[in-house]
């Protein structure tokens, strides 16, 4: 079976979601069967914002 790939905005999309506390970070990830520790990397590897930053 093929690795899945995601584009940028997609990853974008999803720390952006776990940023707002919208969900759970578990939760969204098992809600999506994305696994925890690649969700985890995109949201380390993210553009640093501060709790002052608005996210549209």
């Amino acid at each position: 079976m093929p690795k899945k790939k995601y584009t940028p905005t997609f990853k974008a999309k999803i720390v952006i979601s776990i940023l707002q506390v919208e969900k759970e970070f578990n939760e969204i990830c098992t809600e999506n069967n994305y696994n925890l520790n690649m969700v985890r990397k995109w949201k380390q590897y993210s553009i640093p914002i501060t709790k002052d930053t608005k996210i549209v």
